[in-house]
C-alpha cells in the first residue's frame, strides 16, 4: 500500500510546478495582452512588457498543479501563453 504526504494547501508534497510565460498568442494585440497580464498580477505594464520581452521565463515557481494549471487558463484567456513544467527539486 502506497502512502502519499499532503502539504497543508492539499497537494501533494514534492511535487511542486513553474508557470513559464512563453510569449503572446498568434494575432493578439501586445498592448492588450500586456495590459490584461498586468490586472491580472496586479503591476505595472512596464514590468509586463519587460517579461514579454524576456520570454521564456518562469514567473512563478513551486506551485501544485491544480494552481498552475489555474495560472496557465488565466494566462492563456489573457492573450498570452505559457506552459507548465516540473520544478527540479
Amino acid at each position: 500500500m502506497e502512502t502519499t504526504t499532503r502539504n497543508r494547501k492539499g497537494g501533494v508534497m514534492g511535487s511542486s510546478f513553474q508557470i513559464v510565460l512563453t510569449g503572446i498568442q498568434f494575432r493578439q494585440d501586445r498592448q492588450g495582452v500586456r495590459d490584461n497580464l498586468a490586472k491580472l498580477f496586479k503591476c505595472e505594464p512596464e514590468r509586463i512588457e519587460q517579461l514579454l520581452a524576456s520570454a521564456p521565463v518562469a514567473i512563478k515557481s513551486r506551485v501544485s498543479m491544480e494552481m498552475a494549471l489555474k495560472y496557465q487558463q488565466a494566462i492563456q484567456k489573457a492573450g498570452a501563453e505559457c506552459i507548465v513544467k516540473a520544478c527540479d527539486e
